[in-house]
């Protein structure tokens, strides 16, 4: 055998390797580079707004429409993940053993709050029932949906 290049054969069989494994080695790094990247911009876009003040509309027309006895179209104007974790007729239920609900109330508070890395607006109602000893506090969570600010949790204490 004639070779040009004056290395015997394990030479150049060894060199083709350690370029190979370099090779490798740039290229795995670049893809977890890329990888990395990719994640924290797509997690730090898809971080929802703030949830401002702006938006009280939301939890008043949702808690009005409990009040006139509109319950599903309540349940309806949720988040999926709300509908999901609770069922038209089990909020049926809650609204029914919870009467501060159907009663008229006050917002009295907004903040920001955060829940599973995303931020929520939380409204906070002072419920008038009928007897002065049965008022509750109701607290509305909302959150941004396919673009759009829906209900995601109602507390009632």
């Amino acid at each position: 055998m004639i070779h040009t290049t004056g290395a015997n054969p394990s030479t150049l069989s060894r060199r083709r390797r350690r370029g190979s494994t370099r090779t490798a080695v740039v290229a795995a790094l670049a893809l977890v580079t890329v990888g990395l990247l990719g994640y924290f911009t797509y997690r730090w876009s898809s971080q929802p707004p703030k949830a401002k003040e702006d938006y009280a509309h939301v939890a008043d027309e949702f808690l009005e429409k409990v009040r006139s006895g509109k319950v599903g179209d309540a349940w309806q104007s949720t988040t999926a993940e709300f509908k999901s974790a609770t069922g038209e007729g089990r909020f049926k239920a809650f609204v029914k053993a919870n009467p501060a609900l159907s009663a008229p109330a006050e917002r009295t508070a907004f903040q920001n709050v955060t829940a599973n890395g995303l931020t929520l607006g939380e409204y906070t109602y002072r419920a008038s029932p009928k007897k002065p000893t049965d008022q509750s506090t109701i607290r509305v969570w909302i959150a941004r949906e396919h673009g759009e600010w829906r209900v995601d949790r109602v507390f009632v204490e």
